[in-house]
Order: structure tokens, then sequence, then C-alpha cells
């Protein structure tokens, strides 16, 4: 047991011989910066949002339903709003139009109206993961309109 306890005690003897000829260098900086970055995820509302084929004389369409899906840096705060082609009014309610007649509905998440500017969206928080938020597309105003396909082309932006 002797010789094993000896080489031990040599090798150590040894390693730090080794270490005696250091000389320290200049310190320098490693870093990185992280900005706050905010994409839209596939699975935010693409495509058509269709209320099917209704008579005019029967009740408003059921709601339809999407999502809006962003990805945001952790920690960052943003706000999603939905821009369209036809007139907003109150900054919430929306119009699908052919001709001059019209058709109101608003983007909605659960009860709450999503506006057209950042100060009326939706508000969150990133986590720096895709983060999935229910909306609906609610008709408000359903008055007698001549027979016809009517529409409004609608674009998702998210502010952060």
């Amino acid at each position: 047991m002797r010789s094993i306890a000896a080489a031990a005690t040599l090798a150590v003897v040894t390693a730090g011989a080794a270490l005696a000829g250091t000389t320290a260098g200049t310190p320098f900086t490693v870093q990185v910066t992280v900005t706050a970055g905010c994409n839209i995820n596939t699975g935010s509302p693409t495509g058509t949002i269709d209320f099917g084929s209704v008579a005019g004389t029967a009740s408003a369409p059921a709601d339809q339903s999407g999502n809006m899906v962003v990805t945001c840096t952790n920690t960052t705060p943003y706000k999603i709003y939905f821009t369209s082609t036809n007139t907003v009014t109150s900054n919430t309610n929306r119009l699908m139009v052919n001709g001059a007649e019209s058709i109101g509905y608003q983007i909605r998440q659960g009860t709450t109206a999503i506006g057209n500017t950042a100060a009326t969206g939706y508000a969150g928080t990133g986590n720096g993961s895709s983060q999935t938020t229910a909306i609906n597309f609610h008709i408000t105003s359903w008055t007698p309109v001549t027979p016809a396909t009517y529409s409004d082309t609608v674009t998702m932006n998210v502010d952060f």
C-alpha cells in the first residue's frame, strides 16, 4: 500500500510543477446583445374566414374562430392588432363590403374587440416560445342587404 500512496504523491507534485510556468494574459470580454423580437407564426389567421352562405332573412351567422400565434423574445411586451382595407369605426367595428352596402363585424378575443391600432390591440408578454391565443369573428350588424358576397381584407400586426 505504501508504494501506491507514494505514486499518487509523486503525480501531484509533478502536476503542480507544470502549472508553475503559467502566465496570465490580458482579460477580454465575450458578449451578445439580445434584442426584443416577435414573429407571426403559421397558424395565425390565413386564407379566408368564411361565414358561409346565409339567407338574408335568417339570423346572423354563428361566430367563426381562428388563432393568433406569435413568438416573442422572453419578457417582451407586445400588442397584436388588425388593420383592414375597409373602414373601421370606433377603432374596432369593421366592415365587409360589397359596393355601397356593408355588414359589420368585429375580431374578438373572448368578448373583447381587438382594435386596428397597437393602442387598442391585444396585449401579451413573450416567453420565448410560440404562444397561441384563440380569437373569433363576430357579426355585429346584420341588416337587410343585397344578396352578394361581402368581404374585407385584414392584416395581423404585432408591435413590440
